[in-house]
Formats: C-alpha cells, sequence, structure tokens
C-alpha cells in the first residue's frame, strides 16, 4: 500500500482477522472501493478498554460488519458509520459497546 499524505478513507471495509496479544490488536482489513488490504493496530488502556475494544472487533467480524476506515496523520481507525447514523436517528445500535 502506498504512503498516505492527508486525510484517507475507505467505505465498505471487512475484517479479515484478528489477533489479540493483551497489549495489541492486530486487525487486518480488506475491500472498499479501491479494494484495500492491510492491517490496523490498536493499543488500548488496560482492562476494560482493551476488553470492549476487542469485543467490538470481534463482533464486527462475527457480523460482516460494513465500516470505513479512516486515516488522519498517521492514526488510523475503524467505524461503524451505519449503527452510528442509526444511533443518531433513534434505533438501535449495531455496536455492542453502544
Amino acid at each position: 500500500m502506498e504512503p498516505v499524505i492527508g486525510p484517507a478513507w475507505a467505505h465498505n471495509v471487512r475484517l479479515l482477522a484478528i489477533d489479540a496479544d493483551g497489549e495489541q490488536i492486530a486487525v487486518d482489513i480488506y475491500g472498499g472501493e479501491n479494494g484495500i488490504v492491510g492491517t490496523v493496530v490498536y493499543t488500548p488502556e488496560a482492562g476494560d478498554a482493551y476488553r470492549d475494544t476487542l469485543l467490538t472487533l470481534l463482533f464486527w467480524k462475527e457480523r460482516g460488519t460494513p465500516l470505513t476506515y479512516v486515516c488522519r496523520e498517521g492514526v488510523a481507525s475503524l467505524r461503524d458509520e451505519q449503527a452510528a447514523f442509526a444511533a443518531a436517528m433513534g434505533g438501535e445500535a449495531s455496536d455492542p459497546s453502544a
């Protein structure tokens, strides 16, 4: 993958694999309009934050949730925009941590 300069995003990204070692959570992603493939690494705080992040990622992977990949200034994240929109409109969120 080419280095990204400036903000970048891709819609309809899916989770392929999750590797959690107790400190970091590496998430292999694929899909989107341009067929991206890559890895997003999370380093949440230990304890509840780590557990919540891992459970959310596992939930998204199991359900095949279409996500939005966002990268800005070298910081990448994944977001369930459909759940965020549904929650904002008073519907149910598909994110277990919401």
